[in-house]
């Protein structure tokens, strides 16, 4: 059985708009701006990685966490998937536990149905430690540490997000694009036949 990891924040959840809103309502004073091409959004408003960081991990995680609308193409996508590929293990791999707030990822997936096999809360940097053979995130310095620490860098796919232009990855523009076969086949052996048959029958729903 083959497993894909599934990044929750920046690929199905929407954190960065969340935390923003959320530090916009505490600092109503200070100017804001949508834009989002650093992750920690510095460019967007003027508090510091730690200022931010304070607000969804301490003073307001449930606000940040669970309140978090979600890329709804992705989560639409993700569900036909574990419906209709049984023979593949999706696991939740993130970075949002720490701080005793893992149950609120928990309800936040619970909340849109999402019933991964497994939920992996590890640092970014150590993604590439688990067992997996396939990894969607949004992050550049993950796939940088992915590269660090694996041979297969082409089975780390990069969710395109305005903060990870930079990054050289294979690049997807939503979990669809898993079923297309263009991406799976780079580098790994996950039976792109099937995936593409999935893909086929989604778009006749």
């Amino acid at each position: 059985m083959k497993t894909i990891g599934i990044d929750v924040d920046g690929v199905i959840r929407n954190f960065h708009s969340q935390l923003l809103l959320v530090a916009r309502i505490l600092n109503p004073k200070l100017k804001v701006i949508n834009d989002f091409s650093d992750y920690w959004l510095k460019d967007a408003i003027a508090l510091s990685r730690e200022e931010l960081r304070q607000i969804c991990h301490h003073s307001h995680p449930r606000q940040v966490f669970v309140d978090a609308h979600s890329y709804e193409d992705n989560v639409l996508f993700l569900i036909e998937l574990m419906n209709r590929l049984p023979d593949y293990e999706f696991v939740a791999i993130t970075a949002a536990g720490g701080y005793n707030n893992e149950h609120l990822t928990y309800e936040w997936l619970a909340k849109h149905e999402l019933n991964f096999r497994r939920v992996i809360f590890t640092s970014g940097d150590k993604k590439g430690k688990e067992k997996i053979d396939l990894l969607v995130d949004d992050s550049t310095a993950n796939y940088k540490s992915w590269c660090k620490r694996r041979e297969d860098i082409g089975n780390f796919l990069i969710m395109d997000r305005p903060w990870n232009q930079d990054c050289d990855a294979n690049r997807i523009v939503n979990l669809g694009d898993l079923l297309k076969g263009e991406y799976v086949l780079a580098g790994n052996s996950l039976d792109a036949h099937k995936l593409q048959r999935s893909y086929d029958d989604i778009f006749k729903i």
